[in-house]
């Protein structure tokens, strides 16, 4: 074998070698790429299960949302927006070692609570950084827009980034929903102890008005007691239908005949003649 073979048989090796090299880099920076994602993606499931344990109502899950996207990602400013009518309204805003006042929201609103799922990539109509916007939609109905942005300086937004604020999104919009059915029931069980301990009570023909007040002129129904318990709790005559399956017509007939057993000549002094009536001392106690 010659000289210029073994030569051009070293420079084959050198190249076989050199290309094995870069192969090998080109794994690794997979490899590295999918574990930061990965990591990235736990740190946003665990923020969401931080605020899943703070049981908290849905406008301080709001309030909180922007203060656990940016402490689990890299970004340096995060907005949170909350939806009022058909305009956007700055709720809270954070940044590293800080959590402020809110900022003004975007001029392009509409725009960007009609967009989802997910998350895009933005640029600001006023010339600051790019964002990455995603609207909470719980139920399928946008109740607010979280903004999220990192120091143009620092590096480009990244399809990683959007997938991050599009998943924290996805999960808080879970979460208020939880939040909302929480106070929901809570409501309900409110008004049905009210309601039972209404129900249970004597009934107010056999109680002795307080001095100064008519008696009762006939004992209230049943259903006249249900509709005053509402009454007591401050709720309308269409509640109050909703939550009895019956007409508004027919809220206001059992308003009338409360108001006129009772001698009352509005709702709020029906419940407390009601009141000091089923407290008043039978005669001859």
């Amino acid at each position: 074998m010659d000289g210029g073979s073994l030569a051009h048989g070293d420079a084959d090796a050198g190249a076989l070698a050199l290309l094995g090299g870069l192969m090998q880099l080109e794994l690794e920076l997979v490899e590295l790429r999918s574990t930061h994602r990965l990591d990235a993606i736990d740190r946003i499931r665990e923020a969401l299960r931080r605020l899943a344990q703070s049981g908290a109502a849905p406008l301080e899950l709001l309030a909180a949302a922007a203060a656990e996207l940016g402490a689990c990602t890299e970004f340096q400013r995060v907005f949170v927006d909350r939806r009022r009518g058909d305009a956007l309204e700055p709720l809270v805003s954070w940044s590293p070692g800080e959590e402020g006042p809110p900022a003004e929201p975007p001029r392009a609103a509409g725009a960007l609570l009609a967009t989802r799922p997910g998350a895009v990539i933005v640029e600001d109509e006023a010339g600051r950084a790019p964002v990455v916007a995603a609207t909470v939609a719980p139920r399928g109905a946008p109740v607010a827009l979280l903004r999220a942005s990192v120091a143009p300086a620092t590096r480009a937004l990244s399809e990683l980034d959007r997938e991050l604020v599009a998943l924290f999104a996805d999960g808080l919009a879970r979460l208020l929903e939880r939040a909302a059915l929480a106070q929901a029931l809570e409501r309900h069980r409110t008004a049905l102890a009210a309601a039972g301990r209404l129900l249970v009570a004597p009934a107010p023909a056999a109680a002795v008005a307080p001095p100064g007040e008519d008696p009762p002129s006939e004992p209230l129904t049943p259903r006249e007691r249900e509709v005053l318990a509402m009454l007591a709790e401050g709720a309308t005559n269409r509640a109050i239908g909703a939550r009895l399956a019956i007409s508004e017509g027919t809220v206001k007939y059992h308003v009338k005949n409360i108001l006129r057993k009772l001698h009352a000549r509005s709702r709020a002094e029906a419940v407390a003649r009601h009141a000091r009536a089923g407290a008043a001392p039978a005669a001859g106690g």
